[in-house]
């Protein structure tokens, strides 16, 4: 009853966080909104060396506590973890200043063959408002699924385990999402390495959200580097032009 109260009250924060995102013009996150995934859930999308698919669903094989939360979920630098919310937040949220980093598990013990390609397929829901392009990084995870979706206390562990290591992918949204669009990224070879390791088992992947800079914060930034380096060439060339 406690995880249902407190996933009631987030939801219901996570709804004003996103109307009232204009206040809040540092906020930029992915994922927001607090909607059940759906009967087909998350995906991650396999092809094997004999031709054939094989498609994961964090909706398969269920360790969350709450229809249509499992396998999935966010941690936070500063909340931690909410069981049962069926939510990813991915990104920093003003309304609760804190940096949120998601998750997904997949169950594998189903998967027979050698993998040679993986999608990773999402359904955005809402994003944090006036919209500015972000980039969505997907990480491998050593934490277990299991201690992914129990606890509610602040874990720096797992939160920094879920924006670290290795880099499995990565994806630009250039425009706001929608609720309707699924969002397929290819993920790169060290995933499929990894996938095919962990055949019978859990496969969990985290994520980060990074604001993209604006092309004029570009167009300012690109001449004085290029003038550093410049002087970098020259003070070796020359080292007493440094004295």
């Amino acid at each position: 009853m406690v995880f249902r109260f407190s996933t009631l009250v987030f939801g219901l924060l996570a709804h004003v966080a996103v109307f009232a995102a204009p206040i809040y013009p540092d906020s930029n996150y992915l994922f927001g909104g607090s909607e059940g995934d759906g009967p087909s859930g998350q995906s991650l999308v396999l092809r094997l060396a004999d031709g054939s698919a094989y498609t994961a669903s964090t909706h398969r094989a269920p360790i969350g506590s709450e229809s249509y939360a499992e396998n999935f979920g966010w941690w936070s630098d500063r909340l931690g973890h909410i069981p049962g919310n069926y939510n990813y937040l991915a990104g920093y949220n003003g309304v609760f200043d804190s940096v949120f980093r998601n998750f997904f598990s997949f169950d594998l013990s189903g998967l027979d063959g050698v993998v040679t390609s993986a999608t990773l397929v999402l359904r955005p829901y809402s994003a944090s408002f006036p919209f500015a392009p972000m980039r969505f990084n997907v990480f491998d995870v050593s934490t277990s699924p299991f201690d992914l979706l129990s606890g509610s206390a602040v874990a720096p562990d797992i939160f920094d385990d879920l924006g670290s290591g290795k880099l499995y992918g990565s994806h630009v949204f250039d425009a706001d999402p929608s609720i309707s669009n699924a969002v397929a990224i290819r993920l790169w070879s060290s995933a499929v390495s990894d996938i095919n390791a962990r055949q019978g088992q859990y496969f969990s992947v985290g994520g980060t959200v990074g604001r993209i800079p604006e092309p004029s914060i570009i167009a300012l930034v690109l001449p004085a580097l290029g003038l550093v380096l410049s002087l970098s060439r020259r003070s070796k060339r020359d080292p007493s032009r440094l004295a």
